[in-house]
């Protein structure tokens, strides 16, 4: 893979003690860089260590903002690198009557 083509993201779960180091492609969008987080939190906390998947969004501190599914990490300007982290959000429920 191109070295460029790459976008190493540091990322701080909710409860600030996990943390996530992946390294995507910059074509990669938020969405699967979501998916993989989800899928590692899901496993490790089946084997009863980590944090199980819940309603997050993904954060960046400078410049304050979080980041759409949709996003690819280049047009969010997370390449080369970015310091992310996750924020738990209340899933909101809404009585279909």
């Amino acid at each position: 893979v191109n070295k460029r083509a790459v976008a190493t993201l540091n990322v701080k779960a909710e409860n600030g003690a996990e943390r996530y180091v992946l390294k995507l492609a910059t074509g990669d969008t938020v969405g699967d860089l979501r998916r993989y987080l989800d899928e590692h939190r899901r496993r490790a906390a089946l084997g009863g260590g980590g944090v199980a998947p819940g309603a997050y969004e993904i954060r960046s501190a400078f410049p304050a903002r979080a980041y759409d599914d949709d996003e690819t990490l280049e047009s969010a300007a997370l390449v080369p690198s970015a310091a992310l982290f996750l924020k738990a959000v209340e899933e909101s429920w809404t009585n279909p009557l």
